[in-house]
């Protein structure tokens, strides 16, 4: 499965709206909570880091897929 197929699926669970990699996550109305766990939880099951300051620029989900992408390849 690739980063954007995870990614979306996460974010699936997090919110009723519809939504596209071009959506701002804020319009989603996701609580900053449950992105706090999700990103956790995407740490732990993929074994990265993401720092608070790249947590605090995710602003799209497209933000989201492309940092996924970025530790994964490292």
């Amino acid at each position: 499965m690739d980063s954007k197929t995870i990614v979306i699926n996460e974010i699936k669970k997090l919110t009723k709206n519809t939504f596209d990699v071009t959506s701002n996550i804020k319009d989603l109305k996701i609580d900053s909570l449950d992105l706090v766990l999700f990103i956790t939880d995407i740490e732990e099951k993929y074994h990265i880091t993401i720092s608070d300051e790249e947590l605090l620029s995710l602003k799209t989900i497209q933000n989201i897929i492309d940092l996924f992408d970025k530790k994964l390849n490292k």
